[in-house]
């Protein structure tokens, strides 16, 4: 809350190379296999040679098509919510007030800036939104790391799901505090600004490394050791509302009882076009997934549920690959699990206040049968619920978050889930 956020920067221009280029260039090349040759056959096997043409021809399409579903999988015909951004199919198109009603704009706000920024998101196409989904830090299972502290485990795979997609929320909302939400990660520039970029890149990634060091404050290690105090162990899986107490995440919510109540998905998706939100921790019963955009009746997620070799964060250059995914998923908004956690980051107590005035509109369904809202601010001091879950501070001394220092915050409680049916 009193931390203050760099001002954003104009990132999308003096590309070296076409951004189509640059994103193909993610993709390693012998995985994409060339078109066959036609041989030359003699008249009698013509026929014969012409199937086997076809059908290796049709192969070789289903592996190239294969590579490309996931971006494919998003209609460039639907615009494209990412994390408060919009983005549209055609990028030449300007923003008009019938387009800033299309998204959900406020066509009578005096807010000119932020219609500026919409209409350069806009320009941006499906390509900006390939740009701005690689940037998302994505932080998955992994494998081969130390022992975590009174346990034997060497990996999270099958349990973890919940703690890492925790850790991808917390680490776009460092992203946004230090780099800003314009920021894109774009490993082929190396000039000034760019390098100045990585280095603060690096480090927000070095928080989250699988170690149990003082360096590493916001590791799984450091987590399961919160985690312990709470009477978790290294194997338990974690809910929502386990993750917003241990990460000082905002809202855990119960959106229904067995299913989610289709009356809140447009609340859910309006959440998604905020800019101060990280994003929605959920998906399905015991296999976490980070919800960051939607398109149409669709989530936009990040999966944690693929293992990778532990990095050493503390090597030089360490490799950056692994944590930033290329493939975008989607799931029907309906298969949602209701238990989830919605997060918010805001760059100072005025950001917030301002939410709380703007929010309340958004928060109650439409349909004129449900008038209860998803959740609600009320006047009052959160003290005696602190007092219910007691944390020694040293416990909280080594949460850096900065080169410097890391500042202390005061330690966070757990808010009860409530339902609404």
């Amino acid at each position: 809350m009193n931390g203050q956020v760099k001002s954003p920067r104009e990132r999308l221009t003096g590309l070296g190379t076409s951004t189509t280029n640059w994103f193909a260039s993610l993709i390693p090349p012998e995985q994409i296999a060339g078109m066959p040759d036609i041989l030359h056959v003699t008249e009698e096997t013509h026929q014969h040679q012409l199937h086997e043409t076809v059908l290796a021809t049709e192969v070789d399409n289903k592996v190239k098509t294969k590579l490309l579903t996931m971006w494919n999988n998003v209609k460039y015909e639907s615009p494209v919510w990412l994390l408060g951004s919009c983005y549209y199919k055609k990028p030449e198109e300007a923003l008009s007030l019938d387009k800033a009603s299309e998204a959900g704009l406020d066509p009578d706000s005096s807010e000119d800036e932020s219609l500026a920024e919409d209409a350069t998101i806009m320009n941006e196409g499906m390509d900006g939104f390939k740009r701005d989904f690689v940037s998302r830090l994505w932080l998955t299972y992994r494998k081969e790391f130390p022992i975590l502290n009174g346990s034997t485990y060497t990996t999270d795979c099958g349990w973890g799901c919940m703690l890492r997609s925790g850790q991808m929320m917390l680490a776009q909302a460092l992203v946004c505090h230090f780099l800003g939400r314009d920021w894109r990660w774009r490993p082929d520039q190396k000039d000034e600004m760019c390098l100045q970029d990585e280095a603060t890149h690096r480090m927000i990634i070095k928080w989250f490394g699988d170690q149990p060091t003082e360096q590493t404050p916001l590791s799984i290690h450091t987590l399961v050791k919160f985690g312990a105090s709470a009477g978790k162990r290294a194997g338990d899986w974690y809910g929502p509302a386990s993750v917003a107490h241990l990460l000082i995440l905002l809202v855990p919510l119960r959106l229904g009882a067995d299913k989610l109540n289709p009356n809140y998905a447009p609340c859910l998706t309006a959440l998604l076009q905020l800019d101060v939100c990280i994003g929605v921790i959920g998906g399905r019963p015991k296999h976490s997934l980070y919800f960051i955009g939607y398109q149409e009746d669709k989530l936009i997620h990040l999966d944690p549920h693929y293992c990778q070799e532990a990095v050493d964060v503390w090597k030089d250059n360490f490799p950056l690959a692994s944590f930033h995914c290329s493939s975008p998923r989607k799931m029907l908004l309906s298969k949602m699990d209701p238990s989830c956690c919605v997060g918010f980051y805001f760059s100072d107590k005025q950001a917030f206040d301002k939410f709380v005035l703007t929010i309340e509109r958004s928060l109650v369904p439409s349909n004129q049968k449900v008038d209860y809202p998803m959740f609600l601010f009320c006047e009052g001091s959160g003290d005696e619920i602190r007092r219910g879950y007691e944390v020694t501070e040293d416990m909280m001394a080594t949460a850096n978050v900065s080169p410097d220092q890391f500042p202390a915050d005061e330690l966070p409680y757990e808010c009860e889930e409530f339902e609404v049916l």
